[in-house]
């Protein structure tokens, strides 16, 4: 995998384990990193536009996280969803606790 692909999925790990509220846009340019919140527009546009060598941008939206990157001619994207979850009323309670160890005598 080469190294666009590599940071797509890194920011999505990373996007998974946080908790912010708002669209995040990072531009990757000669002069480093530089780190943007809720901007509109088309990502290769935004990237062109701000002389970025690539840009990325995560979003959440119910539970879902989504990376976006676009880098000269390129473009990808890698999203997750989160499990869903097993309500414990699916479940007769003989399944979900271990049933007690009966002794046997000899």
């Amino acid at each position: 995998m080469d190294a666009f692909l590599e940071d797509l999925a890194g920011l999505l790990e990373s996007a998974e384990a946080g908790e912010s509220a708002t669209d995040l846009t990072i531009l990757v340019g000669s002069q480093g990193l530089e780190m943007l919140s809720n901007v509109p527009g088309p990502l290769e546009a935004i990237r062109i536009q701000n002389g970025a060598c690539a840009a990325y941008r995560i979003t959440r939206r119910a539970g879902r996280v989504q990376v976006e990157g676009a880098a000269a001619g390129r473009a990808a994207s890698l999203s997750s969803t989160p499990p869903p979850r097993l309500s414990s009323s699916c479940f007769p309670s003989s399944l979900l606790l271990p049933a007690p160890i009966a002794a046997v005598a000899n």
